[in-house]
């Protein structure tokens, strides 16, 4: 792996205790998203996830380079095996609101393509036994336009892609056989509490890991939205789920195109420019669409064209994305400027303040921790950073 640099990461994504779990019988592997149900409630210890996370690393595998996926995340209790399931999802996949019987929909369907894996780790083993799926029961072809592999699987929606055991390593999951101590740089953004322990220290069996090398299963392109993190009552593609964790995972892709009407034209007459970009992908993006007026090398005179772009929709004009925030009283330091932008505000050039920092910033100036302030949507407990940001103290007086 590219020296543990990650292309996507989504930081650990925390389960609040008593929330979001799955419910009624439509919620199964092989059924589409649209029929799984969720309620707030609990379930066995050992099935009680407390964070999860998702990454995708560049890394080097026996036919050149490729992309591989990690997934993880820990549970409260130890005491059993685990029986682990992790989607990545082409399409946004999120929590709905309403339904019946005290049970919400989740929102979104798969896609051809999407990706199930399921880790089996029995108590005492750090290495999980692994099978991987790809979503063939959508309508139309696979990514990249290929045929689906056939159905493996009951029900016809999944095809068995686990990777030959005896061949190169391309699948791998395992679990810690000791006691971890969180480093103390990430605790405050891996908050963990073991059933019985040390808070800050993962017991044995507590963590897991998975990881798949998606160029050697023909999927090193495609792009997925979202991410999932379940416990399940077993191995099999039919079992009951228990607790789940589900977030965004990486913006996709956008489509540009610039036309210009007429062509040519003679001196003192105008011609028209057009340009179209999409957002073609499964994610809502947010861009930034530059001109660099033919001379790429120079960046004097780019201008903005269009931004931001929305889930399979057009981009809407709008102004450069840095902007000017002022700042007084409250405990902010006077006459104080953080930050500079280029000449056009296009790009950061010195002490970039995201709007993540901003708000944790101003959540600190009110008296409030903005990693511990939370407020429930969807069933789960979400940050108002969600899982960024730092307080800029050098606006702090």
């Amino acid at each position: 792996i590219d020296a543990s640099h990650a292309l996507v990461k989504t930081g650990a994504v925390p389960d609040a205790p008593g929330a979001s779990i799955y419910t009624q019988g439509g919620s199964k592997d092989l059924l589409d998203i649209d029929q799984w149900r969720f309620k707030n409630g609990s379930v066995p210890d050992k099935d009680d996830i407390v964070n999860a996370y998702a990454a995708q690393y560049a890394g080097s595998g026996p036919s050149g380079p490729t992309t591989i996926l990690v997934v993880g995340g820990d549970r409260f209790g130890n005491d059993g095996s685990a029986f682990i399931g992790a989607w990545f999802f082409q399409n946004e996949v999120g929590l709905g609101s309403g339904g019946t019987g005290g049970a919400s929909p989740f929102v979104g369907v798969h896609k051809n393509g999407d990706i199930l894996i399921l880790a089996e780790f029995t108590q005492g083993g750090a290495v999980a036994t692994l099978k991987v799926f790809e979503w063939v029961g959508s309508t139309g072809s696979c990514p990249g336009g290929a045929a689906c592999p056939a159905a493996t699987e009951k029900g016809g929606t999944l095809a068995d892609i686990t990777p030959d055991p005896s061949g190169p390593v391309e699948a791998i999951g395992f679990s810690n056989s000791v006691p971890v101590a969180i480093p103390g740089s990430c605790s405050s953004d891996w908050v963990y509490t073991p059933k019985s322990g040390t808070p800050g220290t993962l017991p044995t069996n507590s963590f897991f890991e998975v990881g798949i090398d998606l160029g050697a299963l023909q999927l090193g392109n495609v792009c997925f939205a979202s991410f999932l993190v379940e416990t399940r009552s077993s191995h099999d593609v039919d079992a009951v789920l228990k607790d789940f964790v589900v977030h965004s995972f990486a913006p996709c892709s956008i489509a540009c195109n610039k036309t210009v009407a007429p062509a040519e034209v003679c001196a003192g007459t105008s011609s028209s420019y057009t340009y179209t970009a999409e957002n073609d992908g499964g994610a809502a993006l947010d861009v930034r669409a530059v001109d660099d007026n033919a001379t790429p090398g120079d960046a004097s005179d780019d201008f903005c064209v269009v931004f931001p772009a929305t889930n399979g929709a057009p981009c809407g004009s709008s102004a450069p994305p840095c902007a000017p925030v002022t700042l007084a009283g409250g405990g902010i330091k006077p006459g104080i400027t953080l930050g500079e932008s280029d000449d056009l505000g296009f790009n950061v050039t010195k002490d970039e303040v995201h709007v993540h920092d901003l708000h944790a910033t101003i959540l600190q100036l009110l008296g409030f921790d903005h990693k511990k302030l939370t407020y429930k949507f969807q069933g789960r407990d979400f940050r108002l950073t969600d899982v960024h940001g730092n307080v800029a103290t050098q606006l702090l007086g």
